[in-house]
Formats: C-alpha cells, structure tokens, sequence
C-alpha cells in the first residue's frame, strides 16, 4: 500500500463516531436515499481503535475526557465550539466506571456493542465534503487535515485522493470514501 494511501487511511482516525447529520440542501445522490445499507454496522478494528482513540486522548494521560472531546468535536466542527451538555451525555454513554472519562477499555466495549455504522461513515463523508458537491477534491482534504492538526502539502492531499478515486475525475465519491473506510472491518450486521 502507497505511503499516501496509508496517510489518507490515518485520516479516518481524526473522525469522532458521532458526526452531525448531513445538513439540509446538501448533496443528496438517489443512490444514498434508496441505500438501505445504511443500517449496516462493521466490527471495529482495535488497532485502528487505538489510533483513534490516541488522537482524541490530547493529554496522552490513557483517558479521553469532556475537555478532550471537546476539542477535538471544535476542529473538526471548523472551530465552532461543542455543546458542553452534549460533549457530557457523549463520555457518559461510554464511561462504564464512573469516572467521567473513557479510558481504552471502555472505549473498545461501546464500539464493540455499537459497531460502526454504515450511516455514519456516510456523515463523516458529508463533513469532508466542504463544498456539498458530493465528492471530496484535494482541497477539502487540505482543509480537513490542517483542522485537525495534521500537517498535509496540497501536492501531498492530491495524492491521496487520487490514490483512492476510482472516477477518471480524480476525485472520492462516497462509495470511493466508504470502500476506503470499511476495507479493513468485518461486517457485524446488515
């Protein structure tokens, strides 16, 4: 595997599992109103886990707190800040101990129970998508990137997106994005 289809995989890991839903007046394909695969949930790869969770772990103290979440839910919102009610109701959903944070553990066991859902991989793609024409181009990447602190030139995203389009356009569509997201799970349900 290219070293920029291993950066653009790391991506992935930058995506908190609750995403907003896609917003009204967005690209919306016939294909994503009929996909009745959206209920589909795959197995979570733990070593992927651990680099997901070893990014929203901003402290690096082995747990992921309110203020962790926070953070990283504002980066990936565009710096607009989370509801604090929100960012609470999230870690207690997760935090089995009672301490207020999700440590690894605890982190395995929700996903393991919830899966990740096809549904909202597809949001994580409308988050990328910046400019709502359903496909993502180097510079949503390049923006997407720089958001959540990963340093990425405008030649290094282009490649990563022309390493994963499958369309002469050079550019991810969602069922370029969810192949990428999903080809290391195994399917739970669908």
């Amino acid at each position: 595997m290219s070293s920029s289809n291993l950066s653009f995989l790391s991506l992935k890991h930058k995506i908190v599992k609750r995403l907003p839903s896609k917003p009204s007046g967005r690209f919306v394909s016939s294909k994503d109103r009929l996909d009745s695969s959206l209920s589909r949930a795959f197995r979570p790869n733990e070593r992927e886990m651990r680099k997901v969770f070893d990014k929203l772990d901003a402290n690096g103290d082995g747990k992921i707190s309110k203020s962790d979440l926070k953070k990283v839910l504002g980066a990936l919102g565009g710096g607009t800040p989370a509801d604090d009610a929100e960012i609470a109701k999230m870690v207690e959903v997760a935090d089995f101990d009672g301490d207020r944070c999700v440590d690894f553990k605890e982190f395995m066991h929700f996903h393991r129970k919830e899966g990740i859902r096809a549904s909202d991989i597809q949001r994580a793609f409308w988050m990328m998508d910046l400019d709502g024409d359903g496909r993502i181009g180097k510079e949503d990447l390049y923006s997407v990137m720089g958001r959540v602190g990963e340093e990425c030139s405008m030649e290094g995203c282009e490649r990563m997106v022309t390493a994963v389009a499958t369309q002469q356009d050079g550019l991810v569509d969602m069922d370029d994005f969810v192949g990428l997201m999903t080809r290391s799970l195994e399917l739970l349900h669908a």
